[in-house]
């Protein structure tokens, strides 16, 4: 890319509007496979539908840092030799894709995660596979929405409140009630996504929970209604939003 380039596409991007996403069960497929490493490990027949929290440890009759620790072990089983994590078959969220590539015209995004340190190569990949699975939606490329240079790890560190107020982020899309509310105290507009542990949440101004018509826990359509307030199109998706398998 020549000078002129390079100094045109940093300014477009400058010009972007910023928004926070939430990565598991917002982007990302998370809490289906661990659970089949839970049960499986503990014999216990724990389901999605009895989440009505994202606070995994209340489900599970856990502690916070025991909750923590289970999933420590569950990432570890994906290391190779290289010393690399690969999920068996991480898999997107219906509509994610498409919704974000809908979005890239307007807005540049920060993924803000509570996902754990050994987990971190594995979050790096996913801008470059959402990139790569969007390159045969009709909506249009996911472009520079994403990048890996704008990941945040809040486990332990800053939360997600506190990276939106360091970048001047005003928007997020989230699927955890608990994370919406404490975000919405400090005057960001929370998307709250359809899920079965949102379905019982604390309402306030700044949280719009947008309701799917689509199955719980991933509806897909709810990603489509996100991207209807957030922008100027009035049309749906191209395709029907489906789960990808990402790496």
């Amino acid at each position: 890319m020549e000078q002129k380039g390079i100094a045109e596409y940093t300014e477009r991007l400058r010009e972007k509007e910023k928004i926070g996403l939430d990565v598991d069960e917002t982007l990302v497929q998370l809490l289906p496979d661990f659970l089949h490493y839970y049960n499986s490990k503990y014999g216990t027949k724990h389901r999605l539908e009895d989440f009505n929290s994202y606070r995994w440890w209340k489900v599970l009759d856990t502690t916070n840092k025991q909750s923590y620790k289970e999933m420590e072990n569950y990432a570890k089983q994906f290391r190779t030799k290289e010393d690399k994590l690969d999920f068996y078959q991480v898999k997107s969220v219906p509509g994610a894709i498409q919704g974000l590539a809908e979005l890239e015209e307007n807005y540049k995004a920060y993924l803000i995660t509570n996902r754990i340190d050994v987990m971190s190569k594995n979050t790096s990949k996913i801008p470059e596979a959402f990139s790569r699975h969007s390159k045969n939606l009709g909506a249009g490329k996911l472009g520079n929405i994403l990048s890996e240079d704008r990941i945040y790890y809040t486990a332990g560190e800053l939360s997600k409140t506190e990276v939106c107020k360091k970048e001047g982020i005003d928007k997020v899309i989230e699927d955890n009630a608990e994370e919406a509310l404490e975000l919405a105290k400090e005057d960001i507009k929370v998307f709250l996504l359809d899920r079965y542990w949102t379905q019982d949440y604390e309402e306030h101004e700044n949280i719009v929970k947008v309701e799917g018509e689509g199955k719980l826990p991933y509806p897909g359509d709810d990603w489509e209604k996100v991207v209807k307030l957030l922008s100027d199109k009035t049309t749906g998706f191209t395709e029907d939003p489906k789960a990808k398998i990402l790496f």
